[in-house]
């Protein structure tokens, strides 16, 4: 019982960084597909640079959703978009 209750609690701060940087990533994402390209992470922090977005994009589709953003936040290639 008390796994579940462990499993439950880390999954509603997980659900919570997530609707934060959702809420983030909507401010940011010009097109409204729920990603950021590189443009549009560049249009609000120029000093990142391309190379920064690649390393953080790791799935390579050129675009960065939560799971992404919040890695390369975590990782020290980003900012905390969350508070903009």
């Amino acid at each position: 019982m008390m796994k579940f209750i462990v499993l439950v609690l880390g999954l509603g701060a997980l659900a919570n960084a997530a609707i934060a940087m959702g809420e983030a990533v909507a401010e940011l994402d010009v097109n409204g597909d729920g990603m950021l390209s590189v443009s549009e992470v560049q249009a609000a922090y120029p000093d990142i640079s391309a190379e920064t977005f690649s390393e953080v994009d790791t799935n390579s589709d050129g675009a960065l959703d939560d799971a992404e953003l919040i890695a390369g936040q975590e990782q020290g290639l980003l900012p905390d978009m969350s508070v903009n």
